[in-house]
């Protein structure tokens, strides 16, 4: 990943896509049911069709980005604990142990999904342990930098022609670290009261993990030493923070064991990117919107009968990332190109809703809930054929809401352009960010499919419907 900005850079990055995360979260719903809703009639069916491909795309590129990370920490392991390891390593290796990541992700989805919850329990403690487990050794051993070290220093590696483009182009690995807030959502017709605890789940989430990605990130600066060493060693060891482990606690044992909780926590990502993408690809072909939808969606090929689960979209949630991190025998930097895929791609599911909302919260036409009454279900008038919608009991009011979906609008914008960015300025073949050639593959497909054969078939999510 591009260290683009420096250590400074780095740390204002971060607080820049945590602040508009935080904006964007609140209306980071099931995308192209939220756009159903919205849109204008004219156009309801054909944006919520795009954009339910683009949020499938999305979590597509998540899976296998996650994998591939996973992988890629595995490798710098063995490189730093087995000197012969950097004469035999090939960039299929590490196709190998992404795909290898995906079968266990699998696994944890299919023949031991009954045991989900408490298996995603217990990465939930290894992930507030293995904070302070890595925090403490780090700040205790390391020999610490000056503020200045931390705030001020600013680097332009990537070759670009001002620094401003060049901390542009840097935050798109942070905004990765905050992709998918609207995981819960996808799982939505598997969690109780979701009205109230799937918005709690996005915030809390956000606001939990932003804040202890910050202390950690703050504390990583403070003990990285020479900030050029650093990137210089992902040469080496293909991360800059194993170096940054190395230097800091004098201990490869110990190092190796703070990476391994890392790798630990991508694969359990990796396992919750399956799950989620899998209910996301079974319910949009419930309503008819991908090839093969009868298959994917018939109850009795998509439910395992012991763990019930959607086995069919769970193996296209599985086999496509498998493909698409091929691109890594051709590519030295297929995590960035896997990353902006994701990040694109999400962002504009997110942009199309916030939009919709924005324009609907200009004029008036969404209804507050009255005090103390149940959610009203969503229904349509019949003069212009759009849905009358009241406020759930999680929404932000007034002219806040409005200043915040605007605010989230222009953030997104702006990520989303620099998100097809490659790291550095000049570029050849290997080294050219790809995520733009997949994204308008699957943009121009999904338009061509509608056209052809998805109009007919596509009438829009399943909404509850009053009578």
């Amino acid at each position: 990943m591009s260290f683009s900005g420096g250590p400074g850079g780095l740390l204002y990055q971060y607080i820049f896509v945590w602040i508009g995360t935080l904006c964007t979260a609140p209306t980071a719903g099931g995308q192209y049911h939220w756009v159903s809703m919205l849109a204008p009639k004219p156009c309801r069916n054909f944006l919520s069709y795009i954009t339910g491909w683009l949020t499938i795309l999305s979590w597509i590129a998540t899976i296998g980005a996650g994998a591939f990370l996973a992988g890629s920490m595995i490798q710098g392991l063995c490189l730093v604990n087995w000197s012969g390891f950097a004469l035999v390593i090939k960039p299929f290796h590490g196709t190998l142990i992404a795909w290898a990541v995906i079968m266990v992700a699998v696994l944890f989805n299919t023949v031991v999904a009954g045991l989900l919850p408490r298996v995603e329990g217990a990465f939930l403690i290894l992930h507030v342990l293995g904070f302070f487990g890595i925090l403490i050794p780090l700040l205790y051993y390391s020999p610490k930098g000056s503020g200045s070290d931390v705030f001020s220093t600013f680097m332009n590696e990537g070759g670009w022609p001002t620094y401003g483009i060049s901390f542009m182009v840097g935050t798109g690995g942070l905004a990765f670290a905050f992709a998918g807030a609207d995981a819960a959502v996808h799982m939505c017709e598997e969690i109780t009261n979701a009205a109230i605890n799937v918005p709690r789940a996005i915030a809390s989430s956000v606001v939990v993990n932003g804040s202890l990605g910050l202390g950690m990130l703050v504390a990583v600066l403070f003990c990285m030493g020479d900030a050029q060493a650093a990137l210089e060693a992902a040469d080496t060891i293909i991360f800059p923070f194993i170096y940054i482990f190395i230097q800091g606690t004098g201990s490869v044992v110990g190092s190796s064991v703070m990476t391994s909780i890392l790798i630990a926590l991508a694969v359990s990502g990796t396992v919750g990117f399956i799950a989620t993408a899998s209910r996301m690809i079974w319910s949009f072909a419930r309503d008819r919107g991908l090839p093969f939808s009868r298959m994917l969606s018939q109850y009795r090929c998509k439910v395992h009968r012991r763990s019930s689960v959607p086995v069919w979209a769970i193996a296209v949630a599985s086999i496509v990332p498998c493909l698409l991190i091929l691109i890594n025998i051709g590519s030295n930097t297929v995590f960035n190109g896997v990353t902006s895929l994701t990040l694109v791609s999400l962002y504009s599911t997110y942009f199309i809703s916030l939009a919709l909302l924005l324009h609907r919260r200009l004029g008036s036409t969404i209804k507050l809930p009255c005090p103390g009454a149940l959610p009203e279900p969503a229904c349509l008038e019949k003069q212009t054929g759009e849905y009358e919608l009241t406020w759930g009991p999680w929404h932000v009011p007034g002219w806040v809401g409005t200043a915040n979906n605007a605010v989230s609008l222009a953030y997104m914008l702006v990520v989303w352009v620099f998100g097809f960015f490659p790291a550095v300025r000049v570029v050849d073949a290997p080294h050219m960010n790809y995520s733009s050639v997949v994204f308008g593959a699957v943009v121009m497909y999904s338009t061509l499919y509608y056209y052809v054969w998805g109009r007919r078939q596509y009438k829009g999510p399943v909404i509850e419907i009053s009578p």
